[in-house]
C-alpha cells in the first residue's frame, strides 16, 4: 500500500488548478483527515520532478 497523501497532495492541488484557491480543505474533510504541509509539499515536488 502507498502512503494516501501520495493521491491527496495531486487531488487537492487539482481543486486549485480547476476551481481555484479555497476547497483543499473541503477534499481533505472529505476523506477525514487533517492537512498535512510536509507531506503534501513532498508529493508535490515529486509531481513536479517526474517527466513529461
Amino acid at each position: 500500500m502507498a502512503d494516501r497523501w501520495a493521491d491527496l497532495a495531486v487531488a487537492t492541488w487539482s481543486t486549485v488548478w480547476n476551481y481555484g484557491p479555497g476547497h483543499e480543505a473541503a477534499v481533505l474533510e472529505a476523506y477525514g483527515v487533517e492537512p498535512d504541509p510536509v507531506r503534501t509539499a513532498y508529493y508535490r515536488l515529486l509531481w513536479d520532478l517526474t517527466p513529461d
